[in-house]
């Protein structure tokens, strides 16, 4: 299955006929690249489309600090990727992406007493 995931490859070719796979959940287009970039959400929502334009439908939302992996971008400000969350794909605006963020420190808490 090295080929089906990035929409090219023998697997793909043979199997594309008859399987009907969900669009929203299987990054299959072809001519993307099979190692995506991953980008970290910066704005508090932002809408994940399903056409590169403001007025498009909406699959999902993606919230602040969520992960996507861009496969593709184009010259109009959209990129077109995969949620890393729940899998949705679609387009999302660049400005609402920013650089991966990797935590410095994990939360911690004392341990609650039970005064029972």
């Amino acid at each position: 299955m090295a080929g089906l995931g990035c929409g090219e490859g023998p697997l793909y070719k043979k199997y594309a006929k008859i399987m009907t796979l969900d669009k929203r959940l299987n990054p299959l287009r072809p001519g993307i690249e099979n190692t995506p970039q991953v980008f970290t959400v910066r704005d508090p929502v932002a809408p994940l489309l399903r056409a590169p334009r403001p007025d498009a439908m909406r699959d999902s939302e993606l919230l602040f600090g969520e992960d996507f992996a861009v496969y593709d971008t184009d010259m109009e400000g959209w990129c077109w990727g995969q949620s890393l969350r729940d899998s949705y794909c679609g387009y999302i605006a660049k400005d609402a992406l920013g650089p991966k963020i990797t935590p410095t420190r994990l939360p911690t808490s004392k341990p609650r007493r039970s005064w029972r």
